[in-house]
């Protein structure tokens, strides 16, 4: 027996996907047609799922058991038993569901992890002045893996004692205290240089 509710959102689901004059009756189901196909969401993200089942004629039916839910990616997608979604990781993910002994499938492509954090080596670099030296700047992302640093932007707070390329390299020219600091994504952070 179905329960009233999925019986309900079934009907609401059929008018909503067909002629909304038609009212579904209960007819063997013969295929199930799955909301969204083919979907991208965000690492961490999570998309409702909706399993339409349909009779021979490609008609909105009722079916004599509720919809089965399973993630054949279950190291990347979560599913539960309304059909949401939940990313877990990032990468290529996929979930059934079989409703009558019937099984309909789709893929999910989770987006790779935002960055949220990037970080400077060394800490602290003492120069002379005319003396070169280099920092290295890194980043991660939400699931604590390195990311890519491309489009890092590098920072001195006094160019006229210290400069910095787009490499990280600097260069003292004058005695003192400098920060230098890099930029990506809305996160930075800072190292201290002293020259003498």
């Amino acid at each position: 027996m179905l329960r009233p509710g999925f019986t309900l959102a079934l009907l609401l689901a059929a008018g909503c996907a067909g002629d909304p004059n038609y009212v579904p009756v209960r007819q063997p189901v013969a295929s199930i047609n799955l909301v969204p196909q083919n979907d991208s969401i965000p690492f961490g993200g999570a998309v409702l799922l909706v399993a339409q089942p349909l009779d021979a004629s490609g008609h909105p039916t009722v079916p004599d058991s509720i919809p089965i839910w399973t993630s054949l990616t279950p190291s990347v997608l979560v599913v539960d038993g309304f059909g949401q979604v939940t990313a877990e990781w990032f990468g290529p993910g996929a979930v059934r569901v079989r409703i009558d002994k019937v099984e309909a499938s789709t893929s999910i492509f989770v987006r790779d992890p935002p960055i949220d954090s990037v970080y400077i080596t060394p800490v602290n670099l003492t120069l002379s002045v005319g003396d070169t030296g280099r920092f290295t700047a890194a980043a991660r992302n939400a699931a604590r893996l390195p990311a890519s640093t491309q489009g890092i932007v590098w920072y001195t707070s006094d160019g006229t004692r210290l400069t910095v390329d787009s490499t990280g390299k600097v260069q003292a020219l004058a005695t003192g205290s400098v920060l230098v600091w890099v930029t990506l994504a809305g996160y930075s952070d800072t190292s201290f240089v002293t020259i003498h």
